[in-house]
């Protein structure tokens, strides 16, 4: 069933600089679910701890997100909303003028042009899952859906101004088919959901961080990334009520948090809605990396192994990330 395969590599070197020569142990593992590697290398980034990001960040110029723009310039969607704003609290649904699928859609989080990690709020969260669903609501065929945000130029967002972005296609993100097959196939060879035996697996791992509600929330074996936190429900999304909406925020926000604490400021997150027509094989799962932070001369965290090379890349192991990230939730 769910088996955790490491393997180690060491590379050695002389450090002319220290007059002696060092050892590096590279951790190699593959994600038990779909198999795909990532490298650990326990060290730290080159990233700056005090970055300068008034210049990027501040209010100036034109914004489609701010209140002094946003309600005459914000696209609507025609095909389901009829050329019309969704909105609860400082969330604003929009339609996406870069569009990636059939439906694509921006939601404005906050009315706030910029927020620091550590001053984000659970309620931005809470209100732009529930415009969401209000819209999901009314479309026929959902496809295949996704839900993403990009925090700052290094996370590869075009605007500072906090938004979330959904996507609904017919055809699956590869990500999404690669983890949709092999829970299907997990399913079909062992009769249970993949996810509710991670939980269980994982509930007494190094990697647990804490329960929030009804979502499990933990660092996965194989990160996809640079301190990758993973959330779990395995209640859908568009179920789950005003208190599990509530719990799902707030350990996204946590995160933010623990990411703060690190002196970092950029990140990406995304969640894959399980597909309509057999859930019980699934679950809503939403994964977070930080990204290199946003400085006067950033540094960025995607090369050739990642991006071209399809291999993900950590600088701690996730045991580690777990214990630094569980005073935050």
């Amino acid at each position: 069933m769910i088996e955790f395969k490491e393997e180690t590599e060491k590379n050695r070197y002389y450090d002319p600089s220290k007059g002696k020569r060092i050892s590096e142990e590279i951790l190699i593992r593959k994600d038990p679910l779909t198999g795909k590697t990532c490298r650990i290398l326990d060290k730290p980034l080159p990233i700056s701890k005090g970055a300068d990001i008034e210049e990027e960040t501040k209010k100036g110029g034109f914004c489609p997100f701010c209140n002094d723009q946003v309600y005459d310039v914000g696209a609507r969607d025609s095909e389901v909303l009829n050329d019309q704003l969704l909105e609860r609290g400082e969330a604003i649904l929009l339609s996406n003028i870069s569009p990636y699928a059939d439906k694509s859609l921006v939601i404005r989080l906050t009315e706030d042009h910029h927020i620091p990690l550590e001053k984000f709020q659970s309620i931005y969260f809470t209100d732009a899952f529930e415009l969401m669903l209000e819209y999901l609501k009314r479309v026929q065929n959902l496809g295949y859906t996704t839900i993403m945000m990009n925090y700052l130029k290094p996370a590869g967002s075009t605007i500072v101004h906090p938004h979330m972005q959904l996507l609904i296609s017919h055809h699956p993100l590869d990500h999404q088919r690669r983890n949709f097959e092999a829970c299907v196939k997990y399913h079909e060879n062992y009769g249970n959901n993949y996810w509710e035996d991670l939980i269980e697996k994982e509930k007494d791992s190094e990697r647990y961080i804490k329960n929030v509600g009804r979502s499990v929330w933990k660092t996965p074996f194989a990160p996809g990334g640079l301190e990758h936190i993973r959330g779990i429900s395995l209640k859908d999304l568009r179920s789950l009520e005003k208190e599990d909406m509530k719990s799902f925020s707030s350990g996204i926000v946590s995160t933010l948090k623990y990411y703060a604490d690190q002196s970092l400021n950029s990140f990406n997150l995304s969640i894959s809605l399980p597909p309509d027509e057999d859930k019980k094989k699934f679950a809503t799962v939403v994964d977070i990396v930080a990204r290199s932070n946003l400085d006067k001369y950033y540094w960025c965290d995607v090369f050739a192994l990642s991006k071209l090379l399809d291999e993900s890349y950590s600088n701690k192991p996730p045991e580690k990330i777990a214990r630094e990230a569980k005073p935050f939730f």
